[in-house]
């Protein structure tokens, strides 16, 4: 009895987005399983460490004051994106609630001990036969007088869901890899990179190979935003990085998380603040007036810029660079001594300038 009931209820696995199923001309009767309504804060996405299959399996109940319920086939692993339902097992007027199994793992690297049509709970590694444990366990009513009766000609979610119980918790963690931060084809951007991010609570990572693991770090504040500069040698035995690149992720409670990063770049910028710089008590860049940046007598911006605001000078080679600032009232005089400025060029971001007022 109970292998029928498993093959059926593992033909009624689909996925849907409204409590209403079924063809025009005859509705489905179906019990079913939204994962919206258990996830909770459990993201569902291909991360290490994030919900990404579940197995339902769905126990009937005679009445409210049933003490043990009958437990009916599992569904096949599913992807949690997807809803599981049940309908050539399900007896309308009977009530229904199911327990779920929810797996870090893609529904494709998991198969049902005993085969796809068995609606065996148990799960095993796909391709190894290994057993494989849930990481989060729920229930959607737990009780017979939880139960959801089943109504004919419709699809009845099976609510409300408790929240996930979490067998192995992890902590927030993001991970740089090779091909995250240089390209789709790491070794043939560059050989190795240095990580340094922009927390001062993290280490540096230097010399991480471009075929290698990549940079880890855990654990992370969750929801936090953390930064990075990656900086990159074409050819491991260049002196200086001669590429880069930022990054950026935002730390998720038991997730692995990948950065986002800007594409690798040869060239780099400064950014430069005259705001707080005073000459004989007289303020270098008033609000109001202009100033330009210049490199050996080359004007570097190609408008002048306003002095209330903080300037980025941008596509500079790699490399120490004395900056001259010139600054201009509304008609476009020479006002004051100016600055000179100091600053470091990184390639793939845009770096800090120091600067002080011209003598």
């Amino acid at each position: 009895m109970l292998a029928a009931i498993a093959a059926g209820a593992l033909l009624a696995s689909g996925c849907t987005e409204s409590d209403d199923y079924g063809s025009a001309a005859v509705p489905a009767t179906q019990i079913g399983v939204d994962p919206a309504d258990f996830l909770g804060e459990v993201a569902c996405n291909a991360n290490e460490g994030s919900a990404q299959a579940y197995v339902v399996t769905p126990s009937a109940w005679e009445d409210g004051d049933d003490a043990e319920p009958f437990a009916l086939g599992s569904s096949p692993p599913t992807p949690c994106a997807m809803d599981v339902l049940f309908r050539d097992v399900i007896a309308v007027g009977t009530l229904y609630t199911a327990e779920v199994d929810v797996y870090d793992v893609p529904a494709a690297a998991l198969r049902p001990f005993g085969g796809a049509s068995s609606g065996a709970r148990v799960m095993l590694d796909a391709s190894i036969a290994a057993r494989v444990e849930p990481r989060w366990s729920t229930g959607c009513g737990t009780r017979g007088d939880e139960a959801t009766p089943a109504e004919l000609y419709r699809t009845v979610l099976l609510r409300p869901c408790d929240p996930l119980g979490d067998g192995a918790p992890a902590p927030a963690a993001i991970l740089l890899e090779p091909d995250r931060v240089l390209g789709a084809q790491p070794c043939w951007q560059a050989e190795s990179y240095d990580v340094l991010p922009g927390d001062p609570g993290l280490a540096a990572v230097v010399g991480t190979r471009c075929d290698g693991d990549g940079v880890r770090y855990e654990p992370l504040e969750d929801g936090r935003g953390y930064a990075f500069y990656v900086a990159a040698r074409s050819l491991a035995e260049l002196p200086e990085p001669d590429l880069g690149t930022e990054c950026f992720a935002e730390a998720a409670a038991g997730q692995v998380v990948r950065p986002i990063c800007s594409g690798l770049s040869g060239t780099g910028g400064l950014r430069l603040w005259l705001g707080d710089l005073s000459a004989s008590g007289q303020p270098v860049c008033p609000a109001g007036q202009l100033f330009d940046v210049q490199a050996g007598g080359e004007m570097l911006n190609p408008l002048p810029l306003p002095c209330e605001q903080e300037a980025r000078v941008e596509q500079l080679v790699p490399g120490p660079i004395d900056l001259d600032i010139v600054v201009y009232d509304p008609q476009g005089e020479p006002f004051g001594p100016g600055a000179a400025c100091f600053g470091q060029v990184l390639p793939g971001t845009t770096a800090a300038a120091t600067c002080q007022a011209a003598r």
